[in-house]
């Protein structure tokens, strides 16, 4: 009869064969998808930039500067999934994968940029608001293209935003700018029927606080990846406790659960077991719980809770 095999050996093999993960999900991104929106974004901002500056629009304005951002975040998006892509070495075991969430880091952070240059502009404006002249039925004409390319980039961005962080962080602008072209849409109908210029200041306005809400939804979700915190959307007390309950299992001690990037969670625990337990059988409960809660990517490490000199896989209490 064989040696039995270690505990470090059981782990190891544990690790293997939870690598069914999705380790390679960018490749399923909609890159093409991607490239379609920053032609339609790129060409589309200088359209609105040029009509908001003859028309005098604020809304119009901050709308194009809104897209000057989406097309430096979709432009992120798609270098960072040409980068994410890479395949892992020894010394970058998950590859370049992290990549994506700086990159919707910086996507988040300009997002709250443009706001607050929107909020100012739109202030400097209120103080001489009698004296504003806004062309009401250019700047509906020209939101209404905005929203229709606008509708048109959501409906092709919107599955694979909840797939990626990256690719959230585009849709998110895309949405903005709907929103954006919603409200100028108002202003122009306002401004064109009873010269309500205010109407440009509200709508800028507007755009500026989803612009910031979206900024700060992406900023925080990057920042806590990067902390590796525990994923929001896992039941880690209910994980812990059915790993506890396993038969033969002790103590559970050494528990880490972090996100890479989306797609891609990762859970690591040290568990102290019975000698007299089917360790194999142990592992294979573990790694069901691990994926039940969406952790394909899962390694546990076997300590025997009794200790006996004949065996060298014998591992004292921690």
């Amino acid at each position: 009869m064989g040696k039995p095999m270690s505990s470090q050996a059981k782990a190891h093999e544990a690790h293997k064969n939870s690598k069914g993960h999705a380790h390679d999900s960018f490749r399923d991104l909609p890159l093409q998808r991607l490239w379609i929106v920053l032609v339609f974004t790129t060409t589309f901002m200088f359209v609105e930039a040029i009509v908001g500056y003859w028309s005098g629009s604020l809304a119009l304005l901050a709308d194009a500067g809104h897209m000057l951002n989406d097309v430096f975040s979709i432009s992120l998006a798609i270098v960072g999934i040409h980068i994410a892509r890479q395949k892992s070495t020894a010394q970058r075991t998950f590859g370049f994968k992290r990549v994506e969430v700086f990159s919707a880091l910086v996507n988040g952070i300009s997002l709250l940029a443009i706001a607050y240059f929107i909020i100012r502009e739109a202030l400097r404006r209120l103080q001489r608001i009698d004296s504003l002249e806004i062309m009401g039925p250019m700047v509906m004409g020209t939101a209404i293209i905005g929203l229709i390319i606008n509708i048109v980039g959501m409906k092709l961005l919107a599955a694979a935003s909840e797939e990626s962080i990256n690719v959230a962080g585009a849709y998110h602008h895309v949405v903005a700018d709907m929103l954006g072209s919603i409200a100028a849409l108002i202003a122009g109908v306002g401004i064109f029927l009873w010269n309500a210029t205010w109407l440009d200041l509200l709508a800028s306005s507007f755009v500026a606080l989803m612009v910031a809400k979206s900024g700060f939804m992406i900023t925080k979700k990057a920042v806590l990846i990067l902390l590796e915190t525990v994923p929001d959307d896992k039941e880690i007390e209910k994980l812990l406790e059915e790993l506890e309950n396993i038969e033969g299992v002790v103590a559970v001690h050494d528990f880490h659960a972090w996100r890479v990037t989306d797609g891609l969670d990762v859970l690591t625990a040290h568990m102290r077991v019975d000698r007299n337990i089917d360790q194999d059988l142990v592992l294979e409960k573990s790694l069901q719980i691990a994926k039940n809660h969406g952790f394909d990517h899962s390694t546990f490490q076997l300590e025997l809770e009794k200790c006996d000199d004949a065996y060298d896989d014998c591992v004292p209490q921690a």
